[in-house]
């Protein structure tokens, strides 16, 4: 008789690249570093980097002036991406380690912010949340050794506008007569971002085809201000054989 106190599997499971065929033993399912997984197909690392490479690609939006409703809600959500990210850069460094006798940094213990986070900026989405919780921790990881144990550094500081970051599963790209539109979701607005297009941008485009047809593999999406333009920047992994081709 099963029961909800049984303990998760831990006996290791192998899982095999759908394409080449190699193995590799993991717990509970999860993929091993590198892997990825598309639908219902599996990726190891190795050809995973073979069919795609990673990129972003930045194209203004074409603002409407009369989107006041959207230019208050895109100020709303920079506002408060700027305060969770100082939120959560502090909140490690405080929970972080001390140096006192040890010769070597011990490793950093786990910080699970989201749920508090939640509670502090519930404006945000909470998908958004969960993405600014991975930047802000790689961004501090990355000086966690000068901060902390050399003391070379100071903790570093997010300026507003903060970019407002939307998940792969919560935007998508469609092209309306022949221009790139992007639907999602700016706190309780769904709205509608129609991106520049024309020769300028052709390399930007034919990437966008690539997602508009299913060949390249979308990731996040950023909006951000860079003095009076909305840039809207999406990272995604696109056909490699068409990036070294081009």
């Amino acid at each position: 008789m099963s029961s909800f106190l049984e303990k998760p599997n831990t006996v290791p499971q192998a899982m095999e690249c759908s394409y080449c065929h190699v193995s590799r033993k993991v717990l509970n399912r999860r993929l091993p570093k590198g892997w990825k997984r598309q639908d219902d197909t599996v990726w190891c690392a190795r050809c995973w980097s073979e069919q795609y490479v990673l990129r972003a690609v930045t194209v203004p939006v074409v603002v409407n002036l009369t989107w006041t409703e959207l230019n208050t809600a895109l100020h709303q959500m920079w506002a408060a991406t700027t305060q969770a990210s100082n939120w959560m850069l502090t909140e490690l460094f405080t929970r972080d380690v001390r140096r006192t006798i040890e010769e070597k940094m011990p490793p950093m213990g786990p910080v699970y912010l989201y749920p508090e986070a939640r509670v502090r900026f519930p404006i945000l989405p909470s998908r958004s949340i969960a993405a600014l919780e991975q930047a802000v921790k790689a961004k501090y990881r990355a000086r966690r050794y000068d901060v902390i144990w050399r003391c070379a550094a100071s903790l570093s500081t997010y300026r507003y506008p903060t970019p407002f970051p939307v998940p792969n599963q919560a935007w998508s790209l469609a092209f309306v007569n022949e221009q790139p539109v992007v639907s999602l979701r700016v706190a309780d607005l769904r709205v509608q971002m129609r991106l520049k297009g024309g020769p300028r941008y052709h390399r930007q485009l034919s990437a966008l085809r690539d997602l508009d047809e299913g060949q390249a593999v979308p990731g996040q999406l950023d909006l951000y201000q860079k003095g009076s333009d909305l840039l809207c920047k999406m990272v995604a992994w696109l056909p490699r054989r068409r990036q070294t081709s081009e």
